[in-house]
């Protein structure tokens, strides 16, 4: 099965504009259906443990643990409940 670290990389390196256009599905407390979008272009590393994000002009590190999907143009390219 692919994580989404791996998935991750494999955009930001392979595809032209990296992470640009993609969203982030995130598990958010308080967010309506505790959901929230991270934008791919917000993402300034991908690190071993957790991503890091830049929001509000502030660094965000958010766990992969929280990451639920990963989706561009309406689509999901990545689920973690699917498995392969």
């Amino acid at each position: 099965m692919t994580t989404i670290r791996e998935m991750l990389n494999r955009i930001k390196w392979s595809c032209e504009g990296g992470l640009v256009g993609y969203g982030i599905v995130i598990v958010h407390r308080g967010a309506p259906g505790n959901r929230r979008v991270i934008r791919g272009e917000d993402v300034t590393d991908i690190a071993p443990r957790a991503l890091i994000c830049i929001e509000g002009g502030e660094e965000v590190v958010i766990p992969y643990h929280r990451v639920v999907a990963l989706i561009r143009d309406g689509r999901v390219v990545w689920d973690r409940s699917v498995k392969e």
